[in-house]
């Protein structure tokens, strides 16, 4: 999933699936977003609150992501 679309349903007041979540997070940790977007997207999942697979998927992606 890309941040624009993500960003999209989350101003919209919808939730991310935990894959969807995982899938943007993972975008992120490898650079590929305009901070712009990730402020905005960052922003309304904050004033919205985060949903138990948002934060699952953010998780899992930073699993992923680590280095042993």
């Amino acid at each position: 999933m890309q941040l624009p679309h993500a960003l999209s349903i989350v101003l919209r007041g919808g939730t991310l699936s935990r894959i969807e979540a995982h899938a943007v997070f993972a975008e992120l940790l490898h650079g590929r977003f305009d901070p712009a977007q990730l402020g905005a997207l960052l922003g309304g999942l904050a004033a919205r609150g985060e949903t138990p697979d948002e934060v699952a998927g953010a998780a899992d992606a930073l699993r992923a992501a680590m280095t042993p």
